[in-house]
């Protein structure tokens, strides 16, 4: 799939965003696009809280995502813990950590566990005050088994994080201080295996919305050498946090000298620019025919707004002054835009490529289109969603002709450009 997606929506330029060009630049670039959409999330919650915008829609949004990254066993998904944990927002999590072992009274902790109990959760939510919090679980499993257990996190407040709607708690287990109503404001990065995944997000997960609120990501098979990353360290990283620390106090929280934590103001900024951009997707999405396709356009266009947020901010809020930086910023929204869409639209076919839609009857003699061979011999051989080879009946049956149909397409496209 990444394969697929990657010749027909290559990654466009990122220079101009800073922190975000760094890392990127240090992975392989078969993890570029999950670390993308790992970092908008992270730098969205504990950058640019209180920041927001308005969208096409007249409302004022902020920069709410909701991430998963879905890669074999071993295939290297701790990268993205380490690169939140160990390296960026390092002192972040140490000092959540003290906090949360004082247990003093008007402190902000942006940082929680998945397996948090509803009890501490609604504390958070009601001490936070619209700041937003966080969480990182390598195994989403264990926020299933959560779920089950009837632990803070839900598939409710999951939905509800998506556009910030309101919980209330009002019970007679509930400390006065958090009786009341609160706005949700919850990013999170989940990683598991494609079966994991499948486990966590089932058939009613995608009539009901949560999973179109999704930002799905997937990562390469692990070939036969590791994957090299050349990541920040030492003084270049030091840097990074130092602007992030900085970023914080303006748009997140500050600490006064008595160690009271005061909310930032909320920061209105413009990112007009690129409503163009995403009405023309829009109009896109709804004119290629898949209905499960043009129902979510809405939703995934939504999606690459807060992600937009994200990078607009990273980039100190380029204006007309600065229409190079916008052109980028607008060129990485549509990006964002196809990669939620298609990656949404392969979980829920469960593997099927989306550009062909569902497995189609056979209809031997049928010859392959010149998009259809441009978009299929690329992948061929390669390994599908669970590590199987895609030979030419796995080919021949999502397309919907014979096998020999595909090896006689294909052997005349290699004689054409030279390979036979």
């Amino acid at each position: 799939w990444l394969q697929w997606f990657d010749t027909q929506f290559p990654m466009p330029g990122y220079s101009a965003i800073p922190h975000i060009s760094t890392i990127l630049n240090g992975c392989p670039s078969g993890f570029r696009p999950a670390m993308l959409l790992h970092l908008l999330g992270t730098y969205g919650a504990l950058c640019f809280s209180n920041v927001r915008a308005q969208y096409m829609d007249g409302r004022s949004h902020s920069p709410s995502l909701q991430v998963v990254i879905v890669g074999a066993q071993g295939s290297g998904k701790s990268i993205f813990k380490n690169v939140y944990e160990q390296d960026l927002f390092h002192r972040v999590v140490m000092e959540d950590r003290e906090k949360a072992r004082s247990n003093k009274p008007d402190q902000i902790i942006q940082t929680i566990g998945s397996e948090i109990s509803k009890a501490r959760l609604l504390e958070l939510v009601a001490g936070n005050h619209d700041v937003y919090f966080y969480s990182m679980e390598t195994e989403i499993d264990t926020v299933r088994q959560s779920f089950a257990k009837g632990g803070g996190l839900s598939s409710d407040l999951l939905r509800k994080a998506f556009s910030n709607e309101s919980i209330s708690l009002d019970n007679k287990h509930t400390r006065n201080e958090c009786r009341g109503t609160f706005l949700v404001y919850f990013n999170y990065t989940f990683t598991g295996t494609p079966k994991a995944v499948r486990r966590f997000f089932k058939e009613e997960e995608y009539e009901d919305g949560t999973a179109s609120r999704v930002c799905f990501c997937a990562i390469p098979e692990l070939g036969h050498s590791i994957p090299e990353f050349d990541l920040p360290e030492g003084e270049e990283l030091e840097k990074m946090r130092d602007r992030i620390d900085k970023w914080r106090e303006q748009y997140c929280f500050r600490r006064t000298k008595e160690g009271i934590d005061i909310p930032a103001n909320e920061h209105r900024t413009d990112l007009s620019y690129v409503f163009g951009t995403l009405k023309h997707w829009i109009e896109k999405q709804k004119e290629m025919g898949d209905e499960t396709r043009k129902e979510v356009s809405l939703r995934m266009a939504t999606v690459a707004f807060h992600g937009a947020i994200v990078l607009h901010m990273l980039a100190g809020e380029p204006g007309k002054d600065v229409p190079k930086t916008c052109r980028a910023i607008c060129k990485l929204t549509e990006y964002l835009a196809n990669h939620c869409m298609e990656r949404f639209l392969c979980q829920y076919y469960k593997g099927v490529y989306p550009k062909m839609g569902m497995p189609t009857e056979s209809r031997p003699g049928r010859r392959l289109t010149d998009e259809e061979i441009d978009c299929w011999y690329p992948l061929w051989k390669t390994l599908d969603e669970n590590g199987n080879q895609l030979g030419y009946g796995r080919i021949a049956k999502l397309i919907g002709v014979s096998k020999n149909d595909v090896r006689n397409a294909f052997r005349k496209y290699e004689r054409e450009i030279g390979l036979s």
